[in-house]
């Protein structure tokens, strides 16, 4: 009896603390930005998270490069107007295009980097220019051997029976042994 009621009291502290546990995270973590969005001057409200989430991958930044940290609608950061600028040059560039579709994004040109290259990277000199090689031949591929029908079981016993051959079967007494 003692011990089911011990048991009783344990499971009862610890759902209460679970919840109390689950009580502080739903406090700190506050509204989420999506729900209700404000102050949107160039996006849509639909789509507004996926939208968000391609400029993370974009750029290869969190959301706080451009937003307030804790104050999502807020100006007070500077990158927000860029990314403003930005997003509505690659609307522009996409309007473009005859079949609607979008063709430029972010990524287009920052390939997940802050600042997108200038200039594409030094290429590495050819190495045939410093030590021209002779061309090396390459073996041709070894063939893998074939096993002959009378190493695969069933097709030996195939062939025994085709020739009108019957293999000896096992009697049970000579199995056992």
């Amino acid at each position: 009896m003692y011990n089911f009621f011990m048991r009783l009291l344990v499971v009862s502290l610890a759902v209460v603390m679970s919840l109390a546990v689950s009580a502080q995270e739903k406090e700190k973590k506050g509204p989420s930005p999506f729900a209700a969005p404000k102050n949107l001057k160039v996006l849509p409200t639909e789509g507004l998270q996926p939208t968000m989430v391609s400029f993370n991958a974009g750029l290869g930044v969190m959301c706080t490069f451009c937003h307030v940290q804790g104050d999502f609608p807020s100006d007070d950061n500077p990158n927000k107007n860029i990314a403003r600028a930005m997003i509505r040059m690659a609307g522009d560039i996409n309007s473009k295009f005859p079949d609607g579709k979008a063709h430029v994004s972010c990524f287009t040109c920052h390939r997940g980097a802050e600042m997108p290259l200038m200039a594409a990277p030094a290429a590495a000199a050819p190495a045939a220019v410093f030590a021209p090689a002779a061309p090396v031949a390459a073996a041709p591929p070894r063939p893998r051997p074939v096993p002959r029908a009378s190493q695969l079981p069933a097709a030996a016993a195939a062939t025994d029976r085709r020739r009108g051959r019957r293999r000896p079967r096992r009697s049970s007494a000579s199995a056992r042994r």
